[in-house]
């Protein structure tokens, strides 16, 4: 009598499909369960709520439902489907494992988590529940506890290439490259064609100064994937790095050829030809990567430089990735292969003018970057403070322990918010990212106390102009443009040098050293 009442109420609703019409409960789940492995997601599906509105507590049925549900993108039905399974069967880890995915899916995480940790407690030997509650643990922030997790996959299946990724990627993100590079490394042997893998080890070589051996993994990669345009252009970054420059521009070249779109690599191509001296081509792949919307502020820049703009500011982006983008090796860059010594003849100028003995209470250091010029400076100050807009080069500056404060601001923004008074402020190799000098100088003339001392290099424009911004991107200034401003911003200059201030490309870069003080102390 049950199985015809069964039969009946699957007749009121199945009378489509007549080869289902006299089936019972039984035979409909194994018809349905056949489909459902064999592919035919839509008709198992329509059987399993079928025989759900005749038992509606079945758990095969309601798992298999779920398992439909979730694929199809009806995560709240399929969660719903799971739970009524786990009603009956609350240990099940399989079902347990399935419902925090579909809580994760929804966004969730927290009852992911709380679900994970239940198939956990469940059966503590899968790998598979301890590498999905890492991720969890990623999509909330929770790095720490990721890789807890991801080491416990990987304890339990030294197998699982994804989670090796994983603990690379965390390691890479909290700068231990040494690390990122053993599971990355690990993660390649197990996968060794997958792409992301080794372009996160190349990434992590790079960071390390490995550049040859970030060369032979992107140049594996482009082996795996030739018409990969981002690999191409990440391989041209490294032989850019290396200096050969017409490696770097073949494969510039080969990533626009790719991505005909591709704003970067245009960029880029245009930073070498530009090295190169081919300004002309130089020009129209700046003027590319502005049409494809690539930090046009940037290419805007450089394009103006090369093209003999006027204009007298930098934007504050390009700054700041110029100088973030560094910040790994730049002394050694500048002192060693720039010979740049400009700190030290700033510090002998400023003692010529206050004396040998000459000590400073309070000294300000504009421009700071790594703190090359503090670390010059530090025996003639009490106390030592920067500035700098690239927290990157002031991460540098930190470790080496030379400033008692750092700040990451713009200059002037600074300036005008600080209420310290300073014996001294020094700028080395700082105003030729900043054309119009004036305002930066009225700001420094408020924070010098009345017998303080601002000492800065400049370089030296070729012909007579006053400020100029010169083919390198970079801006000139001439003594007779530097004493009008300090005309007019009550200060006057003390002391004028020239000097060499750095190679570019083999040759010196002229420039000027300037030692200003206030004109009068009540001149604001």
């Amino acid at each position: 009598m049950e199985k015809d009442t069964h039969r009946e109420q699957v007749k009121g609703v199945s009378g489509k499909d007549p080869a289902l019409y006299h089936k019972t409960i039984e035979e409909l789940i194994e018809v349905a369960v056949e489909f459902h492995g064999n592919g035919k997601t839509r008709r198992a599906e329509n059987i399993y709520r079928t025989v759900l509105e005749c038992v509606p507590e079945n758990i095969q049925v309601n798992f298999n439902l779920a398992t439909i549900c979730h694929s199809n993108g009806y995560v709240e039905e399929a969660i719903e489907h799971y739970n009524r399974v786990l009603q009956h069967d609350p240990d099940n880890y399989q079902v347990l494992f399935y419902l925090a995915g579909a809580y994760r899916d929804q966004g969730a995480l927290d009852a992911a988590a709380d679900t994970y940790l239940k198939a956990i407690d469940s059966e503590p030997d899968h790998a598979d529940a301890y590498y999905n509650l890492g991720i969890v643990h990623q999509h909330r922030n929770e790095s720490h506890q990721a890789r807890k997790c991801y080491l416990k996959t990987v304890a339990l299946d030294d197998t699982y290439a994804p989670a090796f990724y994983n603990l690379g990627a965390i390691s890479y993100e909290n700068g231990n490259y040494d690390e990122s590079i053993g599971f990355y490394e690990r993660a390649q042997v197990l996968a060794p064609d997958d792409i992301d893998t080794c372009y996160n080890l190349a990434l992590s070589h790079t960071r390390k100064g490995n550049l040859i051996e970030a060369v032979k993994l992107y140049s594996y990669a482009i082996e795996l994937s030739p018409d990969d345009g981002d690999l191409h252009n990440s391989l041209g970054q490294l032989w850019k790095q290396l200096k050969n420059y017409d490696r770097a521009e073949s494969c510039f070249r080969e990533a626009v050829k790719l991505k005909p779109d591709y704003g970067a690599a245009y960029t880029n191509l245009a930073v070498i030809l530009h090295t190169i001296g081919n300004v002309d081509e130089a020009i129209e792949c700046y003027s590319k990567a502005i049409e494809f919307g690539y930090q046009t502020e940037i290419a805007d820049h450089m394009l103006a430089a090369l093209i003999g703009s006027n204009r007298t500011s930098m934007p504050e982006n390009y700054v700041r990735d110029l100088f973030d983008s560094y910040a790994d090796g730049f002394d050694d860059s500048l002192v060693n292969e720039l010979e740049y010594n400009t700190p030290l003849s700033l510090m002998k100028t400023v003692m010529c003018h206050a004396g040998e003995k000459c000590r400073f209470e309070s000294v300000l250091d504009l421009g700071c970057g790594t703190g090359l010029a503090g670390e010059t400076f530090r025996g003639l100050c009490h106390r030592l403070s920067g500035v700098d807009i690239s927290s990157k080069m002031l991460a540098k500056a930190e470790g080496k322990g030379h400033y008692d404060t750092l700040h990451c601001s713009d200059l002037i923004d600074f300036l005008a918010a600080t209420e310290e008074r300073y014996n001294l402020i020094i700028a080395a190799d700082v105003l030729n990212y900043i054309g119009a000098l004036g305002p930066l100088f009225h700001h420094i003339g408020k924070r010098l106390d009345d017998k303080g001392l601002f000492a800065f290099s400049v370089e030296k424009p070729a012909g007579d102009g006053g400020c100029c911004l010169q083919q390198s991107g970079r801006y000139a200034h001439s003594r007779d443009f530097v004493e009008k401003i300090c005309c007019e911003s009550g200060l006057e200059v003390r002391e004028c040098l020239e000097t060499d201030i750095r190679k570019d490309r083999g040759d010196w870069i002229k420039g000027q050293i300037f030692v200003l003080r206030k004109s009068f102390p009540d001149f604001f």
